[in-house]
């Protein structure tokens, strides 16, 4: 888990969002109105506007016009949550079954204390495989329905 994540407020731009999630790297940014969680911005949420930034390259205001739009408008869905005493079960859980990257961590008061992405479990399943090598890797979680053929 990362404590004490950057985030972003709701009135921020996609410019903002850009700015940000260029210089921390980060990959996933709660997104809080007056405090509380009403988002996570991924960077999947920016891939298209990033397109559109790249058609609009040569004219100057409507790049401006494109990154002065509130941050909000490309957020999706509720946020993902799990409290502090989740599992590591727990937070897998809700990953697959919400088809999400990261949960957020959230207190009591909903304040939010940390995000777990991917990245994280894989960390924690690495350090795992690491200290067992002799027993086989668990099986994936069952499909509810069959992956999607593969294309060549």
């Amino acid at each position: 888990m990362t404590r004490d994540p950057v985030t972003l407020d709701a009135a921020a731009s996609i410019g903002d969002a850009i700015a940000l999630v260029s210089e921390y790297g980060v990959r996933h940014v709660p997104i809080l109105r007056n405090g509380a969680l009403i988002g996570v911005l991924s960077d999947r949420d920016l891939r298209p506007v990033e397109g559109m930034l790249a058609v609009d390259a040569l004219d100057a205001a409507r790049v401006e016009a494109r990154l002065a739009v509130p941050v909000t408008a490309i957020v999706q869905g509720t946020p993902v949550t799990v409290e502090p005493s989740a599992s590591i079960a727990t937070v897998i859980d809700r990953m697959l079954d919400e088809h999400v990257g990261a949960v957020v961590v959230v207190g009591a008061a909903d304040e939010v204390l940390g995000i777990v992405s991917y990245v994280d479990v894989l960390g924690v399943a690495r350090a795992l495989f690491a200290r067992r090598p002799s027993e086989p890797p668990p099986s994936p979680k069952t499909r509810s329905k069959p992956p999607p053929p593969r294309t060549r």
